[in-house]
């Protein structure tokens, strides 16, 4: 599979796999004890796609904040549109007229609302806002509203920015939930599974051998691995640019375990 080499001329990086290349393979599998079958162009290009297929970059999941974080930007958000309403409710008569006459006179503004389809924002927002006003403020709200298209739009388009402090908060506290502490890593592992799923037929086909786990302790009283494991471990800290590969025969178990489901 050499003709991926031709694509990946002028592009560099994780995404495309360009730094998976025969000589960083040959780098990587110095001192394996197996013969390959095939070439190293072949096996660093079947390598390369099956990285890209699989994974494509990690980078994401290492620049992505923790979701604690991202409810804090978020709550600030909505803190600063909490205040805006604050203030947008203590507005002066004066700043009352300029509304009225914009949504009075301004047709533009009204094709734009009707395009945003306000349609579904909870109109009563904004009467629940202006009611520290006055009882009478409301009832003139809402009977303007009936006779006027345009403050129609204009009450539903300040109920929608009402209503976006509430949404901010509601979305950062159903999706930004509490994370373990290795929450990058679990991420990653559905990912790394996947790779090593497509990377046992690559071994198979390169060095005539089934792609199993060797349990057998070493001296040490560890498992092995096995040849599979070491090749793996090799390839995949090339392909991800690390160093170590946490819990690497506990993947490898578990991506054999899906590859025989899956031809099952």
């Amino acid at each position: 599979m050499t003709s991926l080499d031709e694509g990946f001329e002028g592009f560099q990086g994780p995404a495309t796999g360009a730094h998976i290349t025969p000589e960083a393979v040959m780098r990587a599998l110095d001192g394996f004890p197996l013969q390959a079958r095939k070439s190293v162009d072949w096996l660093a290009g079947e390598v390369r796609s099956t990285f890209v297929c699989a994974i494509l970059s990690e980078e994401d999941i290492d620049d992505q904040p923790a979701s604690a974080v991202i409810h804090a930007e978020l709550y600030a958000i909505a803190d600063a549109l909490k205040a805006a309403i604050s203030r947008f409710q203590e507005r002066s008569d004066w700043a009352e007229g300029v509304l009225r006459s914009f949504a009075k006179n301004n047709k533009g503004w009204r094709e734009m609302v009707t395009d945003l389809d306000l349609r579904f924002v909870p109109i009563e927002r904004l009467d629940d806002l202006e009611a520290g006003k006055g009882d009478w403020w409301v009832k003139e709200s809402i009977a303007r509203a009936q006779i006027s298209d345009d403050w129609h739009d204009f009450r539903h388009s300040i109920s929608g920015v009402i209503s976006a402090e509430e949404y901010i908060r509601q979305a950062a506290d159903q999706i930004c939930k509490p994370q373990p502490p290795r929450w990058r890593s679990a991420m990653k592992r559905p990912g790394r599974v996947s790779f090593a799923i497509e990377l046992s037929g690559v071994f198979e086909e390169a060095y005539g051998r089934s792609a199993t786990v060797n349990n057998w302790p070493d001296g040490s009283g560890r498992p092995k691995g096995g040849h599979w494991a070491d090749f793996f471990g090799r390839v995949a800290r090339l392909a991800l640019r690390v160093d170590h590969i946490p819990d690497l025969l506990g993947l490898l178990k578990e991506a054999r375990k899906t590859r025989l489901a899956n031809q099952g």
